[in-house]
């Protein structure tokens, strides 16, 4: 990795990267139920009932998330909501941290989820009024169930290269308190597969 972070990117980065958890929680609390012996799962009727907003939210997650990866290494990030390959500083960034971190090669899969998942919030929000069909008529649950999918390997991945950056550059650790967490870091993105 050619240049060094500075404490204040890697801040930023993880100020997004909280940003993209809080909501994450937020969606997880909407559509998981719990039965007696503590396990959380799916609620079928709430995903249902929140299609639209999970994937509103989920897109939103896998953005900032994925731009948090940028500034954690110490470079800036394309405004676009869905970030491009053609763009420089992508093209800097997958280069920068591609074969000094565990799951470099895991980088470009989330960059084209912000690109794929971008497509997806307008029509969350408004349907396709050109056939006068709401959201609910278009998206289903197994869209619902994709979007926490991807969310959730965007979040874990840069979770993993803001652990990556503060071990290798002895960086102060921006969360509050780095031994204890509150999101399931136990998703490895190499485990993440689609059903």
């Amino acid at each position: 990795m050619s240049g060094t972070p500075n404490q204040q990117e890697v801040d930023y980065g993880w100020s997004q990267l909280a940003k993209a958890r809080q909501r994450m929680e937020e969606i997880q609390s909407r559509v998981t139920s719990s039965d007696e012996e503590s396990n959380q799962e799916l609620d079928e009727v709430m995903l249902t009932a929140h299609i639209d907003k999970i994937v509103i939210d989920c897109q939103y997650c896998i953005e900032i998330s994925t731009k948090s990866m940028f500034k954690i290494v110490g470079q800036d990030f394309p405004k676009d909501h869905g970030i491009s390959f053609k763009d420089g500083r992508t093209q800097g960034f997958i280069h920068k941290i591609r074969d000094e971190f565990t799951y470099g090669d895991k980088i470009s899969r989330a960059i084209f989820l912000t690109k794929f998942w971008n497509g997806f919030y307008q029509l969350s929000k408004y349907g396709a009024p050109e056939i006068n069909e709401d959201s609910d008529e278009i998206l289903h649950i197994k869209d619902a169930k994709r979007a926490i999918h991807d969310a959730e390997f965007c979040i874990n991945l840069s979770q993993h290269l803001l652990d990556h950056i503060v071990e290798k550059y002895d960086i102060n650790d921006p969360r509050p308190d780095p031994n204890e967490t509150d999101f399931d870091l136990s998703i490895d993105p190499y485990s993440l597969g689609y059903e």
